[in-house]
């Protein structure tokens, strides 16, 4: 289990190295500087709605302490908690308000079903996110399988 984690890990370097304007495979890569993980907030309701209208002022707040980059609905923004479409009304609410911060925005699509994986990600694409985050499918055991996996998204 922890060779999977280091395996992934080491993609996404590979993929961050990338990051002095290189191009790999068409893609050019330009994000330099801090990303934070950013947390989803929701209302105080039993239905734990999506909390959107504060993604302004933390999004204020991250970039007054130079945090130029934002990964939204990772772990900590418990994006695989989430459904699909508030996976997207996510994105979308931050999308709005990083345009204006000038802060790089990094969504993570990544999930259990690639169907949805890929829906996610064809969103971020036609909102226009700045980059993504895959999570390869939890049965991926080699570089290889994580690559292959990564090209069907």
């Amino acid at each position: 289990m922890i060779r999977l984690k280091v395996v992934v890990l080491v993609i996404a370097c590979a993929h961050f190295a990338a990051s002095d304007g290189n191009t790999q495979q068409g893609v050019k890569f330009s994000y330099r500087g801090p990303l934070a993980s950013a947390f989803t907030p929701f209302n105080n309701d039993t239905a734990r709605t999506l909390n959107l209208s504060v993604i302004p002022k933390y999004a204020e707040f991250l970039a007054s302490k130079n945090v130029s980059g934002v990964l939204v609905a990772g772990t900590y923004g418990q994006g695989t908690a989430l459904s699909i479409e508030e996976r997207k009304k996510l994105a979308e609410a931050w999308l709005s308000v990083v345009g204006k911060t000038k802060q790089h925005l990094m969504i993570h699509v990544g999930g259990a079903s690639l169907r949805d994986v890929k829906e996610l990600a064809a969103h971020a694409e036609s909102i226009g996110v700045d980059s993504l985050l895959v999570r390869p499918e939890l049965n991926a055991t080699s570089t290889e399988e994580i690559t292959n996996y990564l090209e069907l998204v």
